[in-house]
């Protein structure tokens, strides 16, 4: 799930809330390679949590304002872009 973090100078940024299934560890490197491989440079995302799991509306769409409080309250996994 993406969504726009606050940000000093610019405003907002780009970050990202992730789940993963099993227990393997997230190879931040991966994944950025792969989404550096299908945005632009300035999408990609510029913080990244690990959340046990991404937290839907009852409609089953993605609940940007969970993400956001979320974002809000955790230190990021994974700084970059």
């Amino acid at each position: 799930m993406v969504v726009g973090i606050a940000h000093e100078r610019w405003g907002q940024q780009v970050a990202a809330m992730v789940s993963i299934a099993g227990d393997e560890p997230l190879d931040f490197g991966a994944l950025t390679a792969h989404v550096r491989s299908h945005l632009a440079g300035y999408k990609m995302p510029r913080a990244i949590w690990v959340a046990e799991t991404i937290t839907r509306s009852p409609s089953g769409k993605p609940d940007y304002r969970w993400a956001k409080d979320y974002a809000a309250n955790h230190i990021p996994d994974h700084r970059g872009g």
